[in-house]
C-alpha cells in the first residue's frame, strides 16, 4: 500500500522556497510543503530511492538548488547563529504521516555550486530530546501542527553562509522490516527535504536573544485558503546581531569565495592572480568541504594555513 499525501515544510530556519512568507524578497513558492523528491513513485521506482539535495526530483529541474534554481537565484541568510550553539528548528506538517526529521549542515564555498550530500552527512546535528536518537527526531504527534526540534551546532564549524537542510522521511507505507516480517513504516517511505541558508559565526562573536512579542507575519497564499496553521505558529525566540527585526542579506555577486578566517568564513575574493601553494589540501572532517583542497592551496600560499584545516608536503 502506497500513500503518498503527507505534506510539510521547514520554517526556522526559513527554508528557500519558503522565506517569501517571512518577508524575505524571495522568489514565491506555493507549493513550499510539497517538495518530496518528485513523489514516491518517482522517488523510488525511478531513481531508486534518490532525491535533490533539497527536495528537487534527482532526475529533474533543481529548482531548489544553486545556482540555477529559480527558488535559490536570491539567497537570504534567514538566521545567524553560533559555533556550537543549541538552536530550535521549526518543521510544519501540513499532513503528518509519522516518521522522522534529520538536520544537517554545510559550509558553502561560493554560489555557483551547491553543497553535496556528503558534505551535509558530515555534519548531521545532534537532536536534544532524550526521547529520540542522537540524530533523528521522531515526530510525536499524528497531528498536522508544528513541530520544535532542539539542536546542537557542531563545536568548531561557521561559515559566512552554511546550507541547512531538513529531511522528513514518513512512516505511512508498507513495507518489509529489518526482522524479515512487514508493517506499515517499514522499506521505503515518501521523503521531503527543505533548505535554508544560514550564518554561524565562531565563539568570539556575540548575538543578542531578544523576546519576540508579535506572532510573526505569515503570507498565507490565495491558491492555498485551507493552510489556516500558517496562522497559528506561536511566537518565538529569533537570535539577531541588533535588534528584533532582522534584515535578509542577499547574494547577488557572483564572485567566487574563499575561506578567511581560521573558522570557514567565507569572503568574496577574485581568484585573478592569486599564487597558489600546490603542495597544500585540506585535511580532516574539511576534506568533505567542496574546493576544500583550492581553498588550501590559495591560502597557504598568503602564509595563512591552519593546521586544523590544511596539510602542506612542500617536497
Amino acid at each position: 500500500v502506497e500513500n503518498v499525501w503527507a505534506h510539510g515544510r521547514l520554517i526556522d530556519p526559513p527554508s528557500r522556497s519558503s522565506a517569501w512568507r517571512f518577508g524575505y524578497k524571495t522568489k514565491i513558492n506555493y507549493n513550499d510543503n510539497e517538495l518530496f523528491c518528485g513523489g514516491f513513485t518517482r522517488q523510488w521506482k525511478r531513481n531508486g530511492g534518490k532525491c535533490g539535495i533539497c527536495g528537487d526530483p534527482y532526475d529533474g529541474k533543481r529548482d531548489n538548488e544553486t545556482p540555477n534554481g529559480k527558488y535559490a537565484k536570491t539567497l537570504a541568510i534567514t538566521r545567524t547563529y553560533i559555533s556550537g550553539q543549541t538552536i530550535a528548528a521549526k518543521v510544519q506538517l501540513t499532513a503528518n504521516h509519522n516518521g522522522f526529521f534529520v538536520f544537517k549542515v554545510c559550509p558553502a564555498v561560493n554560489d555557483s555550486q551547491e553543497v553535496t550530500q556528503q558534505c551535509l552527512d558530515r555534519f548531521a546535528l545532534n537532536v536534544l530530546d532524550p526521547q529520540n536518537s542522537s540524530d533523528k527526531y521522531t515526530v510525536p504527534s499524528p497531528k498536522a501542527e508544528t513541530f520544535t526540534i532542539d539542536l546542537k551546532l557542531p563545536d568548531g564549524l561557521a561559515c559566512d553562509r552554511c546550507v541547512f537542510q531538513w529531511t522528513y522521511t514518513s512512516a505511512n507505507n508498507w513495507g518489509k522490516c529489518d526482522n524479515g516480517l512487514s508493517a506499515v513504516g517499514c522499506g521505503p517511505q515518501e521523503t521531503f527535504r527543505g533548505c535554508a541558508d544560514v550564518r554561524i559565526l565562531a565563539h568570539n562573536n556575540t548575538l543578542n536573544e531578544t523576546e519576540m512579542t508579535t506572532t510573526p507575519h505569515y503570507v498565507v497564499p490565495d491558491s492555498d485558503p485551507n493552510d489556516e496553521t500558517l496562522n497559528t505558529i506561536e511566537s518565538k525566540r529569533v537570535l539577531t546581531t541588533t535588534d528584533s527585526s532582522y534584515t535578509p542579506i542577499k547574494y547577488n555577486d557572483n564572485s567566487k569565495r574563499v575561506l578567511t578566517a581560521a573558522h570557514p568564513f567565507y569572503t568574496p575574493v577574485e581568484y585573478n592572480d592569486i599564487k597558489r601553494e600546490s603542495g597544500c589540501k585540506s585535511t580532516g572532517i574539511w576534506r568533505a568541504v567542496p574546493n576544500m583542497d583550492d581553498w588550501c592551496r590559495t591560502n597557504c600560499a598568503l602564509n595563512y594555513c591552519p593546521q586544523s584545516h590544511c596539510t602542506c608536503n612542500h617536497n
